[in-house]
Parts: structure tokens; C-alpha cells; sequence
């Protein structure tokens, strides 16, 4: 039985014909106390290339069947099965190619497409009169991303391009092509002045597939980067961070900066941008399967709310057999 079945016709008229269509905003799903009863619903882990059709054919006998599962789990294409683990890895890294290379400074404005390349200074770099006096474009790379909470510059590079030695300076293009510095405010210190600046040292350099998206606490919840040891700063909310944006000296007391530089930090695990990715994936492999027993129940029911005079968007209740607008 095809989902569409049962649903009443619209009359369509085009170019002075009338043409006859299947009502398809019709709009039906399973009520959620149906869902959650596991006498009802069972879970069904999805194996690598099985398909709703598949999966219909083995629990009820008939491939048809695929848009019982499709409304269980408000699945609109095969799109959202679970990829296999191979697919999955090869997407990661050929999505997320490339380096993540983490600063201490706010980069405020960064954006793909602009330029990093190894630099030399007039002057030390903790100097605030130190300006860029040279440039080596043998060494550079292209903004693929920057991420302010983790302070990551994402580039499309290799891993070996720069060193956490090196000094790197910032560049954007102008409608010309001309690389013009791009400038950052920075404090070198908490009582410092507010300075411009378009280069500093990198913290850490690692592949981008396996930068964090998220720490955690001993207890699985989520930890802020600007945990300082003591308090949050200035809470514990994703995205938050210290009360001065552009001091270099608070970020260095914050679980960020120890993890930067593999210090002990107050987190207890990590949740890598390859391990997220992943793990969406599994999601997708335990889905909701109506037990046969009560198959004809919602045939039953989906013919009667289909063919009636009633709400677009209308809920099954197969424990009660009833059902009614949504």
C-alpha cells in the first residue's frame, strides 16, 4: 500500500484543462505517546547500506511499507540513513582537509580567504613597538575558516606548512589582489595598552579533522574554554568569553591556553571535530519500527484520515486507536 493511496484528489486546472493531483500537503504523523511505547514501536539498528525499503521488507514483508518508517522517524529521504563508516571518514577528510593553527590573540574579523605567511620582526614580539620587517611567501597559506571560541585559524594547507616557532602575519586582498595587513587590537599584558597589530606566534598546530568542538567536565557536561582554574569567565554558556577579548594575559589562565600548550587542564575529555561528525552519523542508526502486530491498525486508521473531510496535519494514535487534528 502506497502512503498516497488513500489520499482525496485536488482538481487542478492549466492552460483550461482539468487535471486531477493527489493531495500530498496531507500531513500525518504518529502521536508522540504511540512513539515512546515501546509495546508499539520497537528500535531498530540500521546496518551499513540498509535502506528503508530494506528495512520494511525484512519487518513487514513488503518493501512498500518504507513510509511506515518514514513517519515514525520524520525522515523525508535515504539521505539521512546512517552513512557506512568509511564514507564517513572519507567525507571528514575531504571536507575538513587541513590545518588548525591556535592563537592566543582575538583575530576579531578573520574570514576565508584571507592570507597567512611566515613574517620576521624589527624587534622581539612581546615588544609593543615590534612591526613586521620582512616576508617569506615560500611559507604561506589561505584562510579556510577562523573560530573566535577556540580561537582556531582553519587553512588550507599541510600541517608542516608553519611552526609553532614561526611568526605568522595576517593579509587580506583587495579588489585589486594587493595584500593589504590585516589589523587585530591586542593587549601583551592585563595593564597594557590596547595596540594594533598584523602577525603573532602561533600556540599549537595539529590537522583540523581533530580540533575540538567541545570540552567536558568528569561528569559529561559541557566545560567552558575560559574556565580560569577558579570561576567561568564569564559563564559557562558555549560561545562566552573573557571579559576583555583582546588580553593575552587572561586567555593564558584559562583551560583553552593549557590545553594549547598540553598542560593539565580542568576538563576531562575532548570532543573532536572528526569525533562529532562520527557520532551525528550513529544517530541515524537507531530508528523507530512499528511492531507488525499493529500494522493493519494504522492502515486502518491512515485510510479513515485520509479519505474524511478533515485538519491538513493530522496525528495517529495507534494505542487508541484513534486519530485527530494536530
Amino acid at each position: 500500500m502506497s502512503y498516497l493511496t488513500n489520499h482525496p484528489e485536488l482538481q487542478y486546472n492549466l492552460n483550461n484543462k482539468n487535471y486531477s493531483l493527489k493531495d500530498i500537503f496531507r500531513r500525518v504523523a504518529f502521536s508522540t505517546n504511540s512513539l515512546n511505547n515501546n509495546k508499539i514501536f520497537a528500535d531498530y539498528y540500521v546496518i551499513d547500506g540498509e535502506t528503508f525499503e530494506q528495512i520494511a521488507e525484512t519487518i513487514y514483508g513488503n518493501r512498500d511499507f518504507f513510509w511506515i518508517l518514514v513517519l515514525a522517524n520524520n525522515i523525508v529521504s535515504n539521505l539521512e540513513l546512517p552513512k557506512t563508516e568509511q564514507e564517513v571518514q572519507t567525507s571528514i577528510d575531504t571536507k575538513y582537509s587541513g590545518s588548525a593553527i591556535y592563537f592566543s590573540e582575538y583575530l576579531n574579523g578573520l574570514k576565508a580567504g584571507d592570507i597567512l605567511v611566515k613574517v620576521a620582526l624589527n624587534d622581539a614580539i612581546k615588544s609593543e613597538s615590534s612591526t613586521i620587517s620582512d616576508v617569506d611567501t615560500s611559507k604561506y597559506a589561505l584562510v579556510k575558516g577562523y573560530d573566535p571560541i577556540f580561537r582556531i585559524v582553519w587553512i588550507d594547507g599541510d600541517i608542516d606548512t608553519f611552526t609553532t616557532g614561526d611568526i605568522i602575519g595576517f593579509y587580506s586582498v583587495d579588489s585589486s589582489n594587493n595584500w593589504q595587513e590585516f589589523n587585530f587590537n591586542v593587549k601583551l599584558s592585563s595593564s597594557g595598552n590596547i595596540i594594533q597589530r598584523s602577525f603573532a606566534q602561533p600556540e599549537k598546530i595539529e590537522y583540523y579533522k581533530n580540533s575540538p568542538v567541545q570540552f567536558n567536565d568528569a561528569n559529561g557536561n559541557y566545560s567552558s574554554p575560559y574556565y580560569n582554574g577558579e570561576i567561568e569567565i564569564p559563564s559557562n554558556a558555549i560561545g562566552t568569553y573573557p571579559t576583555d577579548l583582546n588580553d593575552i594575559e587572561s586567555i593564558t589562565k584559562t583551560d583553552l591556553f593549557a590545553y594549547m600548550n598540553a598542560k593539565k587542564t580542568s576538563f576531562s575529555s575532548i570532543t573532536t571535530l572528526n569525533r562529532k561528525i562520527i557520532d551525528d552519523n550513529q544517530k541515524f542508526r537507531i530508528i523507530k519500527v512499528l511492531k507488525p502486530f499493529y500494522l493493519n491498525r494504522v492502515l486502518e486508521s491512515l485510510n479513515e484520515l485520509t479519505t474524511s473531510n478533515v485538519s491538513k496535519s493530522i496525528t495517529i494514535d495507534v494505542e487508541n486507536n484513534t486519530y485527530g487534528p494536530n
